[in-house]
């Protein structure tokens, strides 16, 4: 499938450069990057993706992940054996793009069909989340250099994963025959929330939020709620 012609995309100054060169980037070839998915292929998706962009709600997201703490950022990026001259804007370059692939691929799976919640379907789903994990534990290695301790540097990685870890073991586990409603918003929601685990550490249970609710459209969803949904243990 081709993209549709691209169009102008007006992104606020609030954007992060690196997340805004992405986004333009996407708005005129439908892919982050030449041997990429074609992650922007029609209507929906352009949607999606000026939502994701311009909706104000996100101009808080990008300043709660650009928060400082003295030299640092409040929720630092992964760290990485590799040094990048901006590790915090990969971080959030990569959660943006993850969430726009993500909402494409459960869009699809959660059809109208989503009522019946196929046995199918939710494997698919299963096979899925565990597929973007290892992407995302894969993606994490390119990260800053490391502290001066690489003893220091493995505990830190190994605390990531096991945060990590906690939510792919309930998105791994097979939801019920039955819809509530908030099967879609259960996983999209998981599934951030364990990949802002494994990037900055933190469950950022705000910003997914905030997140999820741009990238349906007609929702608003608690932050509570996804903290009652995975909590930290």
């Amino acid at each position: 499938m081709k993209a549709d012609i691209p169009r102008p995309l007006r992104i606020p100054r609030w954007v992060p450069k690196q997340v805004a060169a992405k986004a333009r980037e996407l708005s005129r070839t439908g892919k982050a990057r030449f041997d990429g998915p074609l992650l922007v292929a029609s209507e929906a998706d352009f949607q999606r993706l000026l939502r994701l962009t311009t909706d104000p709600r996100m101009k808080w997201v990008w300043r709660e992940l650009g928060k400082r703490r003295g030299d640092d950022y409040l929720y630092p990026a992964w760290q990485s054996k590799q040094p990048v001259a901006d590790r915090q804007g990969i971080g959030m370059t990569i959660l943006f793009l993850h969430a726009l692939k993500l909402i494409k691929i459960m869009r699809e799976v959660w059809s109208d069909r989503v009522s019946s919640a196929s046995r199918k379907d939710a494997a698919y789903v299963r096979k899925k989340s565990v597929t973007m994990a290892r992407t995302l534990r894969a993606l994490a290695e390119v990260f800053v250099e490391p502290p001066s301790s690489p003893d220091e540097l493995d505990r830190e990685n190994a605390r990531k994963l096991e945060a990590a870890a906690e939510v792919f073991d309930q998105l791994a586990v097979k939801p019920h025959v039955r819809d509530r409603g908030n099967t879609l918003i259960r996983y999209i929601t998981g599934d951030l929330v364990k990949t802002c685990r494994v990037i900055f550490g933190s469950s950022m249970y705000g910003v997914v939020a905030t997140i999820t609710s741009v990238l349906l459209g007609d929702s608003n969803i608690p932050a509570s709620t996804i903290r009652n949904w995975y909590p930290r243990k």
